[in-house]
This record gives structure tokens, sequence and C-alpha cells, in this order.
């Protein structure tokens, strides 16, 4: 069963959006729902490869501008499955793995990375996502994507992160004093 829901989650991401405004919410939910802790990790890339896929116009939902059927704790929602999809291991009891930076999965990474980039536009995105620790895990990403030796697509991305990061943003200078 997951290498079907896997195929059709690929399938639906050739959509590049969330679907028709009727069909948004139940997409919406089903993808977090496939992004969920206990699925297995081609089902969990494959959903957060449609939310990439489909991020423009994410990023474009404001609460001015909510579909029919979505609020801001879908959204919220959202953005907790999207980081527990591109941070694996910081789940031990799922992955075997307590190393927090042990693997780097470059095609997650950068779906990840190129939906961050997307979202950080958006006001009320960006705030989303420093709350919830994305802007901290696009700070490690930097040393394991090194290590990785990483293409420069996904540098640019990570940099189009952090410019985006204005110099109100407590993320960034607290993990600078940490350093």
């Amino acid at each position: 069963m997951p290498k079907q829901v896997g195929d059709a989650l690929l399938a639906l991401s050739a959509m590049h959006g969330l679907g028709s405004s009727t069909r948004r919410l139940s997409y919406a939910t089903a993808l977090i729902r496939c992004m969920g802790l206990t699925r297995p990790s081609r089902v969990r890339h494959a959903a957060l490869r449609a939310v990439s896929d489909a991020r423009e116009e994410i990023a474009s939902i404001t609460n001015g501008s909510m579909p029919q059927g979505m609020d801001a704790t879908l959204l919220d929602e959202l953005s907790c499955v999207v980081l527990a999809v591109a941070r694996p291991n910081h789940d031990p009891v799922v992955h075997g793995n307590s190393h927090p930076y042990a693997t780097f999965h470059f095609d997650r990474d950068c779906c990840y990375a190129r939906l961050i980039f997307s979202l950080a536009m958006n006001e009320e995105w960006h705030e989303r996502l420093t709350r919830d620790g994305h802007l901290e895990w696009c700070i490690s990403l930097v040393d394991t994507a090194q290590r990785a030796h990483w293409r420069w697509d996904f540098g640019c991305h990570l940099a189009g992160i952090f410019a985006r990061i204005g110099p109100s943003d407590k993320v960034l200078f607290s993990s600078s004093a940490q350093e």
C-alpha cells in the first residue's frame, strides 16, 4: 500500500498546486497525514515533494486570503510536519538514530530548501517558520550539506532563505551566539 500512496503523491505533485478550490482542504489534509512520523520515508518524501511543488500557492495563503475550509491551525500543522520530514533523525524511535545530522538526503533537502525559500517571502509564513524552528534547521543544514558536497542550487536556496531573514529575527543571533 505505501508504494501506491507514494506513486499517487508523485503524480499529484505534478499539479504544482493544491488542486481545485473544492478539493484544497482535503488535499492539504491528506498531505499532512502522509507526512506523519508513522508513514514510510518514501511516502513522507513524496508528500514533501508535493508540498514543495505547490509552494507558490501555499506561500500566497495569508489570514486574509485563506481558502474556504483552511485556517491558520492547518497551516501551523503543515509547518510542523514539513519540519519533521526534513529532520527525520530527531525522532530516534522511528528512525533508530539519535544523531540529528547523520543523514543528508539531497532530494528531500532540496525540496525542503525550495519550499522554505518560497514560504519565507510571506510575512505570516516567515513568522511561522521562525517560531517552528525551520530557520535553525536551515542553519544546521549548511554544515551538513557542505560535508555532503552540496550542489550550488541547494546552497543558493539556503542563501536566499538567510537573505530573507531580517535583522529583527532572533534565530540568527541566538544561533551565532551559541557557536
